[in-house]
């Protein structure tokens, strides 16, 4: 896909956005299944490859999304 300069940042901060509304979701749905349980309990859900993909990737995808948003700010405003 070609974009016009500026635009893919534009499209990848919009997507990465986009991509966090489930994610977030899961994030939530995780922190009411770790509620009030021991670590051992924790870390046999983070074995499975599903929960442990979900988490690593939410962590990765906050700071893509943080990163760009920093930077439109730092570019906008400093």
């Amino acid at each position: 896909m070609t974009l016009p300069h500026g635009a893919h940042q534009w499209f990848w901060a919009r997507s990465a956005g986009v991509l966090l509304i489930p994610g977030g979701i899961w994030f939530l749905w995780f922190l009411a299944q770790i509620k009030n349980k021991d670590p051992a309990y924790i870390l046999n859900i983070l074995q499975n490859p599903f929960e442990g993909f979900m988490l690593i990737f939410l962590i990765c995808l906050f700071g893509v999304h943080s990163y760009l948003g920093l930077k439109e700010v730092i570019i906008d405003y400093i």
